[in-house]
């Protein structure tokens, strides 16, 4: 099971209503979350397991990135990022929603990617897909360093 790269990063940023917190009590990020996430992460790698409806692995693959070195998020201080996924950048905003959820907002449509690890020169976040129809999901890994 190979996907495209780019195809999952834009459906990424495109799921509307799957990661969206409705709640206004969010906890509030702790103030070190912001400094550890700024500056460039380069992208290492991917890590896609797709489940059955019974949560039974049916694949797992690494994301495929068609050749692309250039693979990256920027985070900047003032609430900013930028993204070159091969040939296209992105740019938005980003805010951690609480001390492991970080919100990506395109175009006014937001996504929550749960962060997994955030060090000074290591980040991981993960992306499920439930867009299948059929109770299948995926959950993708996605790997960044400094």
């Amino acid at each position: 099971m190979k996907k495209p790269y780019l195809l999952l990063l834009a459906l990424a940023f495109v799921l509307t209503g799957l990661f969206v917190s409705c709640s206004d009590d969010d906890d509030n990020p702790q103030p070190d979350h912001n400094a550890l996430i700024q500056g460039r992460w380069q992208y290492e790698y991917g890590l896609d397991t797709l489940f059955n409806a019974q949560h039974e692995v049916v694949s797992a693959d690494t994301v495929d990135t068609d050749g692309q070195d250039n693979i990256y998020f920027d985070f900047q201080e003032n609430g900013q990022f930028s993204t070159n996924l091969g040939n296209d950048t992105t740019v938005g905003s980003y805010r951690f929603v609480n001390a492991s959820t970080l919100e990506l907002t395109v175009d006014g449509v937001s996504d929550q990617a749960p962060v997994q690890t955030l060090t000074a020169q290591q980040l991981t976040f993960v992306l499920v897909d439930t867009d299948y129809g059929n109770g299948n999901y995926s959950r993708t890994y996605y790997y960044f360093s400094k």
